[in-house]
Formats: structure tokens, sequence, C-alpha cells
């Protein structure tokens, strides 16, 4: 503020001596004066410097106003970036407190808004994997009513895929990891839904680490299933579109142990129905025999 009433001032200053000047030059002029004070009048060098004067003024009325703006607006702009960033590390920071007291209690948890977002998470974490991923993959005896759209489940599905292949086809050199590398799915193959048959034809394409077996749902009691992601027997993800609201991930040995137990329960009753096994190749004679059992209703 103050630094423009100072050009302002500037301004009327420049204003005022060169009307002046002009003005005693005119009226010198008119009355035929050559001299002043015993100096020779040059007029044409005297009308030289009043008109570079003014010249000179209206470039830095024009430019520097408009640099000046030009400045407080990237200055306006980068203020905005700041503020922006500080927010986001702000938020950062909360949320890696609140993880750091969560984990100092053995406990570390995420929390996803969307089915969208767990499903990217999932993708991620099956990606970069150490050594296991433990999916179980079978539906609920109800009709689940999907709340995401058609496309992101099309393309999430081919981006867990992808996720799925780069974590079985990764070359591993350590003999201990490999020994104990392993990608297990279980599956069941809902009458109305075809979806699962064909994930498993691919997903058995997807390397010698890759196991999955099924579990049997046609003429047998209904119950419900808990369906989630166990990887590297450290964090349980809740994947299920019914537990809208309480998508999450949990790193807590107490409650991967129990999701564990539970996964090897559904294994243990899927073991005489193993579609493929570790290092091995596919049981066509179980794909067949779920094709003619699930794929036609």
């Amino acid at each position: 503020m103050e630094e423009d009433k100072a050009n302002l001032l500037f301004n009327k200053i420049i204003l005022i001596a060169v009307a002046s000047i002009s003005g005693l030059m005119i009226l010198m002029g008119f009355i035929g004066e050559t001299t002043i004070l015993g100096w020779q009048i040059n007029y044409a060098f005297i009308s030289c410097v009043l008109l570079c004067t003014i010249v000179i003024h209206l470039y830095n009325l024009t430019y520097g106003s408009y640099s000046q703006k030009k400045i407080e607006k990237t200055i306006t702009n980068n203020i905005s970036i700041v503020n922006q960033s500080i927010f986001e590390i702000e938020n950062k920071i909360e949320n890696s407190s609140k993880r750091v007291i969560e984990s100092l209690s053995g406990v570390e948890k995420q929390i996803f808004k969307t089915i969208k977002d767990v499903d990217n998470y999932v993708a991620d974490r099956i990606k970069n994997a150490k050594f296991s991923v433990l999916d179980l993959n079978w539906q609920d005896f109800r009709n689940t009513v999907v709340d995401h759209q058609s496309q992101h489940r099309n393309e999430i599905d081919d981006e867990i895929d992808e996720s799925i292949k780069a974590f079985c086809s990764r070359k591993r050199t350590d003999k201990k990891i490999l020994d104990k590398t392993i990608y297990e799915e279980i599956f069941t193959f809902p009458e109305t839904n075809s979806l699962n048959l064909i994930k498993m034809k691919r997903h058995c394409t997807f390397g010698d680490i890759y196991t999955c077996s099924y579990f049997e749902t046609r003429n047998t009691p209904k119950f419900p299933k808990i369906q989630f992601v166990i990887i590297d027997e450290e964090e349980v993800i809740f994947v299920s579109s019914e537990y809208k609201e309480n998508f999450c991930s949990i790193k807590d040995y107490r409650i991967v142990n129990i999701c564990l137990n539970y996964f090897m329960q559904a294994r243990a009753l899927s073991s005489d129905k193993i579609i493929k096994r570790k290092n091995g190749q596919v049981n066509n004679d179980i794909v067949k025999l779920i094709e003619d059992k699930y794929s036609k209703g």
C-alpha cells in the first residue's frame, strides 16, 4: 500500500515537472527569447528531453503495473499451492500418527470408503506381496447387489489378474522363500454367475506357484461365507461388496491368525476338490466336472 502511494506521488511530480517546463518553453518561444539567465536556449534538445521523459513515464506506468500484477498473481498462486501442500502434509501426518499409535498396540488398520478403493488396494498388495497370498474367492449364498459400475468391475478384475500374474511369475532366487511362496485360491461357483469359472481357468495359467481348489455349494446347506485375502500371513483385507461401509485392511497377528485358521478349515473341506496343485498340472477331470455341474445352472 505504501509503495503504491509512493509510485503515485512520483508520477504526479514527473507530470507536473514536464508540464511546467513545457509551458515555460512555449512562453519563452512565444515572446522570442533565445536566452535565459545567460544560457542559450536549445529548444530542439529540450523538446527531445521532454518527449523521452514522457515516453519513459508512460512505459513505466503501463508495463510496470502489468509486471506488478503478474508478480502478485504468481505469488498468490504459489501461496495457494503451498497451502494445499501443507493441508496434504497435515493429513498424511495425522494418518501416519494414527497408524503409529495403533501399531504400538499391535494393530494397524486402513479403512476404505468404496469398493473401488479397496479393490485398487488389493491389486497393489497382491502385486507386491513377498511370498504368500491366500484368497477366499468364494461368494455368499445371497445375490449381492453390487454398487460399482460394470466398467470399473471389468477394469479392476483385469488389474487384479495382472497383479496375480505378476506375483506368480516373479523370479525368486532364495530357495527358502521359493519353497514357501504360494498363491492359493478357494472358489465357489454360483449357479447364477459364471464369472468365477472363467476366472479360475485363467488363473490356472499364471504359473507353478499358483494353486486352487473349490468348495461344493450345490445341494449343500447354505451358510454365510467370509470373503478376504491374506497377504504374507501378516495382513487380512476384507473385500466383499457385502462389507459396504466396512471395507478395511487389518495388520494384527491375532486377527490374521483367526482368518488363517478359517482358511485352513476351508482348505480341508475342499482337499478332495483340488483343481491345480503348486508345481502341478491342472486336473482337467475336475474342471470338466465343474463345467458340467455349474455352467449350465
